[in-house]
């Protein structure tokens, strides 16, 4: 068994830099006013939902953690140590693991290929974020 030490305080913050990099993301702004009209969503949708968005909130802050504790253990097992090894890191882990994931999926499910882009470039983008994190904590 591989014996990686992990740093709890990189990783809380990495999980708290993806909630942030969601929250400008999907901001109306940026992609959010299109991202919830590729679901086929209205502003009165998301208000029916805010009942639940505390819970949803603090799942999704649960996943954050722990994607950041992953890839924690993966930013030590490849040895990456600086910056650029980290980007290459999340990157080629988004490009083998998630975006060939999310991209199947969104063919068989009919998404349309915008919906793919705006979804799965995000989380290559919170990803890049925690590893640059996880490498300047750690």
């Amino acid at each position: 068994m591989f014996d990686v030490s992990v740093n709890y305080v990189g990783v809380l913050l990495a999980g708290v830099s993806n909630m942030v990099v969601g929250y400008v993301w999907y901001n109306p702004a940026v992609f959010g006013k299109t991202w919830m009209k590729l679901l086929g969503k209205t502003e009165s949708d998301l208000k029916a939902a805010s009942k639940n968005m505390g819970m949803m909130y603090g799942m999704t802050f649960v996943a954050s953690l722990l994607t950041a504790y992953v890839l924690a253990h993966f930013l030590v097992l490849v040895g990456s140590t600086t910056m650029s090894e980290a980007v290459m890191t999340a990157f080629w882990a988004w490009l083998g693991f998630v975006a060939t994931a999310m991209f199947a999926n969104a063919l068989f499910s009919g998404k349309p290929m915008k919906l793919f882009a705006i979804e799965s470039v995000y989380v290559l983008v919170a990803l890049v974020v925690q590893a640059v994190v996880l490498t300047m904590v750690g």
